[in-house]
């Protein structure tokens, strides 16, 4: 079995081309934190706008916690009373209104349907602000309820 060693310059030029690469590696390593690439430069303006922006949320807060208190001696009603009466003013409307429409086509037909307060609304509006009127209830909890995102 014939094998060939190749001449000594190859053999030199590999190893020698090895170290070069390890000390490139090594010196990339050691002078890399001292490199600021452009993704870190956003990353510290990015910073500075969220650190701006919580201490405006901060402000935010101390300054509702100070309104709710200033509330509480002024008035111990609920804030969101007339709203919600509001709210609910309409919807009776509306559901009086689909009463009427009903039973005139209960008087068409003699069949018997469910009440309106078991039927759920087609319209998702409508339905929205009755779950809000009736319940406490979050955005989040009506996204999940209506099983549709808040943009649909």
């Amino acid at each position: 079995m014939l094998v060939e060693i190749p001449e000594p310059e190859v053999i030199l030029g590999v190893i020698l081309a090895f170290l070069v690469g390890l000390g490139a590696l090594y010196v990339f390593y050691k002078a890399r934190p001292f490199i600021k690439s452009k993704s870190e430069m956003i990353d510290v303006s990015q910073s500075e706008r969220l650190e701006y922006y919580e201490r405006q949320l901060i402000d935010m807060k101390i300054r509702l916690d100070a309104i709710e208190i200033q509330g509480i001696e002024q008035k111990p009603e609920d804030p969101n009373l007339e709203l919600k009466q509001f709210l609910e003013k309409l919807t009776k409307n509306q559901t009086q209104e689909e009463e009427v429409s009903q039973s005139r086509v209960l008087n068409k037909r003699s069949n018997s349907t469910p009440s309106i307060s078991n039927i759920v609304p087609t319209n998702p509006t409508d339905y929205v602000l009755h779950l809000i009127t009736n319940k406490a209830m979050t955005s989040r909890d009506i996204q999940i309820t209506l099983k549709k995102s808040r943009e649909h």
